[in-house]
């Protein structure tokens, strides 16, 4: 499933939803500050009328027309041009003498004064094609800062948002693993009297350090303003862990000898592994994770210290054995500077089955050989993160 192009489309639907309701309040807003505007022009007009009801259809002047022209009030109401009412001729008859007009002035009441209704504030312009999101404008504001680093999300952070959810990654780091069950104690008995002899391994199992590499290939998902979750194709592999213990072999316990043996192993692991991350408002990445896959664990270089006198004891071929692994750990991510993390972690390794190869006695192969089931390394790890 394509969940980048699902989410662009789920992204774009809700814009647009958006941008329709926005448009709506808009114009519900503009329709009710027309309605308040011409309620407020009638109760002006109506509070400042002329009061001319008695004399309808008397001559009296207008305070926009010459003195020599006079007009009756309906005309001047009616008239929606005062240009053409000042053109309109007047016959003599209609005229009325300067005493008659005075006399006509001083019956009209004068106008009511009343107060204007006070100006309303102008609404601030909403723009109908600009969706504000509180989110992104505190985001806007957090990548002003031209020290702040470069987060998806806001807190977290980089801006949830405007990033992008998916994210390649690149991953290398390096490490020590240590183990302390290296090797097993296994006794081969006496098959044949005549000719045979027993064969008693005893491993020493003391702990074993060798360093260790990493490379990670992958993609983080930020599906929340704080978390975060990576996967990917990770390869890791140790140096030399040497095995080593005491060999005791003979006819009998009197006439036995005690030999030193020892042996190397090389692990490597290919595994599909998931990091669930958390971010933090200061760039820290506390995270979990777990993988799983195979592992390679190579045996190679089989000693045993054999004294002068002793002409042959059981010797091992070389081997690579393919097991199932699994790998669990805890750790903290830390932005450096932009696309880049420093990382330290712990991890806890299986690596399923180790084993030597076939057995030889001088030319002659015997059965059996030396295997360990399981073998558990402990890992501490740094590791840097590169996000594409």
């Amino acid at each position: 499933m394509n969940y980048q192009g699902l989410h662009t489309k789920i992204m774009q639907s809700a814009l647009l939803v958006c941008l329709i309701i926005q448009v709506a309040l808009s114009s519900l807003t503009f329709a009710q500050e027309v309605k308040k505007k011409q309620h407020s022009v009638h109760k002006y007009k109506s509070s400042t009328s002329y009061h001319h009801t008695n004399v309808k259809n008397k001559h009296i002047p207008h305070p926009f027309v010459p003195k020599n022209k006079c007009y009756k009030v309906h005309e001047v109401k009616k008239s929606k041009n005062i240009d053409e009412l000042l053109n309109k001729e007047v016959s003599p008859k209609k005229t009325i003498s300067k005493q008659h007009d005075e006399s006509l002035w001083k019956s009209v009441p004068p106008p009511v004064k009343t107060k204007k209704p006070a100006t309303e504030t102008k609404k601030p312009e909403v723009d109908r094609f600009t969706i504000k999101d509180p989110m992104i404008e505190e985001v806007d504001k957090y990548y002003a800062n031209k020290n702040a680093l470069n987060y998806p999300f806001k807190n977290e952070p980089s801006n949830f948002k405007s990033k992008k959810c998916f994210n390649g990654i690149i991953a290398i780091g390096g490490g020590a693993a240590q183990s302390s069950q290296l090797g097993i104690s296994k006794t081969f008995p006496i098959i044949n009297p005549l000719t045979d002899e027993f064969f008693k391994y005893k491993a020493s199992n003391k702990s074993q350090t060798a360093a260790m590499f990493e490379g990670l290939v992958g993609v983080e998902w930020a599906f929340d303003p704080h978390w975060s979750f990576q996967v990917g194709l990770d390869y890791a592999q140790t140096l030399t862990l040497k095995a080593q213990g005491r060999l005791l072999q003979g006819a009998d316990l009197q006439s036995s000898d005690q030999l030193l043996y020892h042996y190397h192993i090389i692990t490597r692991q290919l595994l599909a592994e998931g990091k669930l991350l958390y971010g933090f408002g200061c760039g820290i990445h506390p995270y979990i994770m777990a993988g799983a896959g195979k592992s390679f664990n190579y045996t190679d270089s089989y000693v045993a210290n054999i004294p002068l006198f002793l002409t042959f004891t059981r010797k091992y071929h070389n081997n690579n054995a393919t097991a199932f692994s699994y790998i669990a750990g805890v750790g903290v991510d830390v932005d450096i500077i932009e696309h880049l993390r420093l990382g330290v972690g712990y991890r806890y390794a299986q690596l399923g089955t180790v084993t030597l190869g076939s057995a030889r006695i001088d030319t002659t192969r015997v059965t059996g050989t030396l295997s360990q089931s399981h073998l558990y390394l402990n890992e501490a790890l740094v590791q840097l993160t590169f996000v594409i």
